[in-house]
């Protein structure tokens, strides 16, 4: 969770899909919906720049399940009424593009943008994850389906990270 919150600190404006997350706007509710498989404390944050430092931070602590609860759902709530995080702009231009292994998640060809489960992204110093990319060139998006495995290249263009090149595998 804080290695992540500091890569949101140094990008706040990626984009994600992950289906552990929720954004929400200021004052609003939200919810994550999921399924513990696992006894323990599960920390939880909001990854906003900002946000976290500022308290947006707890925990949940998950019991073990008995028969009768075996297959039941935990819900967790969060509510922000922080405001907003701030202005911050990380323009700088990324060095060169190493290829990443991923997986289309998502297709948005009317926005221009495509959504990959990747591993780490070198030359943008960032972890695994699930996010929303835009692509530099649209033709690139009819070119691989959802589901299908690619390796790519990204870079911050702009300051939107941008799917400079992509290949199925």
């Amino acid at each position: 969770l804080k290695e992540h919150y500091e890569v949101m600190k140094k990008n706040p404006e990626m984009e994600h899909a992950d289906p552990n997350m929720v954004t929400v706007a200021p004052g609003k509710t939200g919810e994550v919906i999921w399924q513990f498989t696992k006894a323990g404390k599960v920390n939880i944050g909001c990854l906003q720049p900002g946000h976290y430092d500022a308290g947006m931070k707890g925990f949940v602590t998950v019991g073990k399940a008995t028969a009768a609860q075996a297959g039941g759902v935990a819900v967790a709530q969060a509510v922000t009424d922080q405001g907003k995080a701030g202005d911050m702009k990380n323009d700088k231009p990324a060095s060169r593009a190493d290829t990443t292994e991923g997986e289309v998640r998502k297709i948005d060809k009317e926005q221009g943008k495509i959504t990959l489960k990747h591993g780490a992204i070198k030359n943008l110093d960032m972890p695994g994850m699930t996010m929303v990319f835009r692509v530099k060139d649209a033709a690139m998006l009819d070119q691989v389906k959802e589901g299908d495995k690619v390796g790519f290249t990204a870079d911050k263009i702009g300051g939107q990270f941008t799917v400079t090149g992509i290949e199925k595998k």
